[in-house]
């Protein structure tokens, strides 16, 4: 359940920098026109976009516990850290990832009464 959880967080990371990649960011005042965050920003706003998905992908190439929990807490801090701006679109790809977190083992939780 665990990699469902964690290919999950990857789709939700890719598929908010996809709409980032090409909904209009950027509009002038009065000007009809409206611009993307790549147009602005060039080569640097593809790697913010890249970022996420890269922080996503690391658990699933090497799945321990540690590094789960490491990419939660980047995915958090990322989507904290920038939630003014892009960072508000990766809050349900590092929640997904922080459940993957929290998700039990089988057999982990159950109490012998």
């Amino acid at each position: 359940m665990k990699a469902k959880l964690e290919i999950a967080s990857i789709i939700l990371a890719i598929a908010a920098s996809i709409y980032l990649l090409f909904a209009p960011a950027y509009r002038t005042a009065g000007v009809a026109e409206s611009k993307t965050l790549v147009e602005i920003n060039g080569l640097w706003g593809l790697i913010v976009l890249f970022v996420p998905i890269v922080i996503s992908s690391i658990p699933l190439l090497w799945p321990r516990n540690a590094i789960r929990t490491g990419a939660a807490i980047t995915l958090a801090t990322f989507a904290i850290a920038g939630s003014l701006t892009v960072g508000s679109f990766f809050f349900p790809s590092a929640a997904v990832m922080i459940l993957a977190c929290l998700w039990a083992a089988p057999g982990f939780a159950k109490h012998d009464a």
